[in-house]
């Protein structure tokens, strides 16, 4: 007994002169690991607001589809909305998921026109490592198939959207706005303002009310709308509906997160640069049209010069105080 004692503290006495010598090596034993498990994200520099990216890319299938919020829903700040998870919780600007997203495709060749110049890219926060993303189709620019969405027709190959005088109104050029009729929901819709220098469509509350809607049915989105002399009015909320352009075969249909507002206004409602982009629709103010791709073809809707005109001087009498 008294040699096998021996023995065991020879041993003991050897591994720790082992570890004297090399006091740097701590991996050795089983199942521990060599690297850090959390690795540094740093985030490409932008030239636009990540919500702007995202009304213009979220009709396409470059994103995947964001993993539920973690909090509780009624532990969430309902005074902010993400566009990328139609939820409340969080503004669309602080969404981290949609931060990654937009790196990931930045990493892949997409997006480059939204990258800032001669910037270093912003250090973000710590997440886990993970292999890229699968691949969703072509690489060969953003004017791929991968601009396709549910509800709107594909376009045939070889039809290509322009503009020529045969396009041209049956009366005098001016420089009215183009304002259309389309179908939203089950109703016809008239004096809809096309406006691609809105980043969001607006349905105005007295519209929304007289459709037969209630408040209730909105989701909260506290989305602050600009007008032209800086005043600053948060929408209602937010109410999903599906926009139809076109009659016949040749029709487009895509589902809009639509802003409602309590703002006075002689449009009905304003089609902003995010639903043309899930359209895909080119619109001229000087042919007064509206043109856009579908399965049979190219499909177009006419201005309405008399409702533009309408609603330019009830916009001028609601300036001075009149209406």
């Amino acid at each position: 007994m008294r040699v096998k004692r021996s023995e065991y503290s020879d041993k003991k006495e050897k591994r720790s002169q082992n570890r004297e010598r090399n006091p740097e090596d701590k991996s050795g034993r089983r199942g521990e690991r060599s690297g850090p498990r959390w690795i540094p994200v740093r985030f490409t520099l932008l030239n636009t607001p990540r919500a702007e990216i995202l009304a213009i890319i979220e009709n396409k299938d470059y994103l995947k589809k964001p993993r539920p919020m973690k909090a509780p829903a009624n532990k969430r700040s309902k005074d902010k909305y993400c566009r990328f998870h139609r939820d409340h919780g969080h503004d669309t600007e602080e969404c981290h998921q949609l931060k990654e997203e937009i790196q990931e495709l930045i990493n892949r060749g997409f997006l480059r026109r939204f990258v800032a110049k001669d910037t270093e890219p912003q250090k973000g926060e710590r997440r886990r490592s993970r292999s890229p993303p699968r691949k969703r189709g072509k690489e060969s620019g953003e004017s791929s198939d991968l601009h396709r969405r549910a509800g709107v027709k594909r376009a045939r190959p070889g039809d290509v959207i322009s503009f020529t005088d045969d396009d041209l109104p049956g009366y005098p050029v001016s420089n009215d706005p183009l304002v259309i009729t389309a179908k939203l929901g089950k109703w016809e819709l008239q004096r809809i303002l096309v406006d691609p220098g809105s980043c969001f469509e607006v349905l105005y509350r007295q519209v929304f009310l007289g459709m037969g809607y209630e408040m209730e049915q909105l989701k909260p989105a506290r989305v602050p709308l600009i007008g032209f002399e800086g005043e600053v009015v948060y929408a209602d909320g937010v109410f999903q509906l599906l926009l139809t352009l076109g009659k016949g075969s040749r029709f487009a249909q895509v589902m809009l997160d639509i802003l409602v507002a309590d703002v006075p206004s002689a449009y009905n409602m304003i089609l902003g640069g995010s639903g043309l982009n899930a359209l895909r629709a080119v619109p001229s103010t000087y042919h007064m049209v509206l043109k856009f791709p579908t399965a049979a073809g190219v499909g177009e809707v006419r201005g309405d010069l008399r409702s533009a005109r309408e609603c330019y001087m009830a916009s001028i009498s609601t300036t001075k105080g009149v209406v």
